[in-house]
């Protein structure tokens, strides 16, 4: 079980997919989920778990490339259940990207927008297994 701010979580038992968990702020999630007990896998985009300077330790590594639809419904498909899906992949590059060149905008959003759909459709019918399907954008 975690402490978060005088409030206990018990994941016990649950599994949770946060997508970019490789980074500063989804492994940061994903270890609050571990630290509640979860059965918690990453994703990233590198070979393995060894290329994040980040201590990963106690969560389970899989490469994916969120913006790569067949590896994403692959994933989906692979998974029989799932409790939560924490769509944490995304890129920021202040100063390296022109935000007004149309390509580089469109990379940002395959990842930040595109990716996160991409996810949530693929992995639905796992969360829907565990009867955690829902969301607001969950078909009625």
């Amino acid at each position: 079980m975690a402490m978060w701010s005088g409030v206990t979580f018990d994941f016990a038992g649950k599994a949770v997919l946060v997508t970019g968990g490789s980074g500063d702020i989804g492994s940061a999630i994903a270890r609050s989920f571990r630290d509640a007990g979860a059965d918690v896998v990453i994703t990233g985009t590198a070979d393995d778990a060894d290329g994040y300077a980040d201590d990963l330790s106690g969560l389970r590594y899989a490469r994916l490339d969120v913006t790569d639809g067949d590896a994403v419904a692959a994933m989906g498909a692979e998974t029989a259940s799932l409790d939560a899906l924490v769509n944490a992949a995304g890129t920021v590059r202040p100063g390296e990207r022109s935000e007004y060149d149309p390509d580089d905008f469109a990379a940002t959003v395959g990842i930040n927008l595109n990716g996160s759909f991409r996810c949530a459709k693929a992995f639905l019918p796992a969360l829907a297994a565990t009867r955690a399907g829902r969301s607001s954008a969950s078909p009625p």
